[in-house]
């Protein structure tokens, strides 16, 4: 049986998510000074031109792990019913949720752009963007989750913070 030949846009995707991979395991090995293009297209077996192709730049690819690293951040966790479930068991889930996204050695990829973004314009605009929507998120999850907590969004928020 023949196999289906793959769309252009599976193929972009695809080699997309390989950089994108391969760029998190450089990251967490080099830092962010020691990872360079020829390093992740080597690994992710492509050419430098595709780097420039689906994200146009190394500041373009670092913006797209950001936005995938971060995704970590609020999916996968459990919702919790605030009605059928109790306010210590809410905050459980939370926390053990959190937990684990921090222990995971990408959050370091993360941390590793983040520090970089401070001498990079650009990085630094794009990354305000995509905090800003992850704060957005976060607001709208607690709101949710915690809706007999009597505090204000904004406040749930900074305590997460300064968790």
């Amino acid at each position: 049986m023949a196999e289906t030949r793959r769309s252009q846009k599976q193929r972009k995707e695809e080699t997309s998510a390989r950089l994108i991979d391969e760029t998190i395991q450089c990251l967490l090995e080099f830092g962010y000074a020691g990872t360079n293009v020829k390093e992740i297209c080597k690994r992710a077996g492509v050419t430098t031109g595709a780097i420039q192709h689906n994200f146009n730049s190394k500041q373009g690819l670092m913006i797209a792990v950001v936005r995938k690293l971060f995704k970590g951040f609020d999916e996968g966790i459990e919702r919790l019913d605030p009605i059928n479930s109790s306010l210590d068991q809410r905050i459980d889930n939370f926390f053990e949720h959190y937990w684990n996204v921090y222990i995971n050695d990408q959050y370091y990829a993360v941390c590793e752009v983040l520090l970089a973004v401070r001498r990079d314009s650009e990085l630094l605009r794009l990354n305000q963007k995509i905090r800003s929507e992850w704060l957005e998120d976060m607001r709208i999850f607690l709101e949710l989750e915690f809706p007999d907590v009597e505090i204000d969004t904004t406040q749930k928020i900074l305590i997460v913070l300064d968790m």
